[in-house]
């Protein structure tokens, strides 16, 4: 059996990365399955995590972990530092005695509480009352128990959470109904615009990346194909001015940077920045997954 760590990025309403969910698989494949099928999607923490290490995985960021209820009660939460996790309770958790008792232990303890639900039940109220965080799962909830949920449970003291986004309409959706918190795969499926042409600055971004990484281009026409536009010899000088080089006199022209980092350097420094500029206007997690 191996096991496999994944991370699915959270977004808020302006798609900037504010958390990841870890999502844990075991079995004999050599990859990780579709995060939509029950295999993959279970999410409950599991030792493997600390082979990687969270702070690798999130890059900082909260990640939501899933604990099933007897680690709960066993306190499983305890093996990670406060300021790296967010405790999921996932859809179905059964709110017995010995469960309520221990979540209130861990937002006693500071851990932050999330729960999933799909609709109101009473039983569960022990469990909303202490998590500051509702999961409500887009795909399978009518839009207007969804509605009712956020204007029940949403407010300064709990964020409401839409899970399971597909399009970039469902995104949307949500984001006018007042939900703080999305996830899905919206953010890297092709978001189709009807009548919408490749801008000027996107087109030389392409021939950019596309020319500077012909075979057997020389440094005379890396020079001159890098010059094209100002913004990148402008970054490449000061990436290359950081206290890591260590030169006698600064670095000021293009034709230096290339002489210096060498033709093969400077074509992936370069197409990183292009690949860059062209998401400026797409979540920053797309941009990495393209790189």
């Amino acid at each position: 059996m191996v096991p496999f760590v994944a991370r699915q990025p959270i977004f808020d309403s302006r798609k900037k990365i504010c958390a990841y969910e870890l999502l844990f698989h075991s079995g004999t494949s050599s990859g990780f399955p579709d995060p939509e099928t029950e295999t993959a999607g279970s999410g409950r923490f599991h030792p493997s995590f600390f082979t990687v290490g969270i702070d690798r995985i999130t890059g900082g960021h909260k990640a939501f972990v899933g604990f099933s209820e007897d680690q709960l009660i066993k306190n499983s939460p305890a093996l990670f530092p406060l300021r790296n996790i967010i405790v999921e309770l996932k859809e179905g958790v059964d709110p017995t005695a010995d469960v309520i008792k221990a979540c209130h232990f861990q937002v006693e303890r500071g851990y932050t509480l999330a729960i999933g639900t799909s609709s109101f039940k009473e039983e569960l109220l022990p469990l909303i009352e202490i998590s500051r965080i509702v999961k409500v799962d887009f795909g399978l909830t009518p839009l207007a128990k969804s509605q009712a949920l956020v204007n029940h449970f949403g407010s300064s003291r709990c964020k409401m959470f839409a899970d399971n986004l597909k399009t970039h309409e469902e995104f949307h959706q949500a984001v006018d109904m007042g939900f703080d918190c999305f996830q899905g795969f919206f953010f890297s499926r092709p978001e189709i615009l009807k009548n919408t042409d490749l801008t000027d600055p996107q087109l030389k971004m392409i021939r950019l990346i596309n020319e500077i990484n012909t075979e057997g281009i020389d440094s005379s026409t890396l020079v001159r194909l890098i010059n094209r536009d100002v913004s990148i010899p402008f970054k490449l000088i000061k990436y290359l001015g950081c206290p890591c080089f260590k030169r006698i006199q600064p670095i000021t022209s293009t034709r230096q940077a290339v002489s210096f980092l060498g033709n093969s350097g400077v074509r992936k420094l370069v197409s990183l920045v292009a690949v860059a500029k062209l998401g400026e206007h797409k979540p920053n997690e797309l941009v990495r997954t393209a790189i």
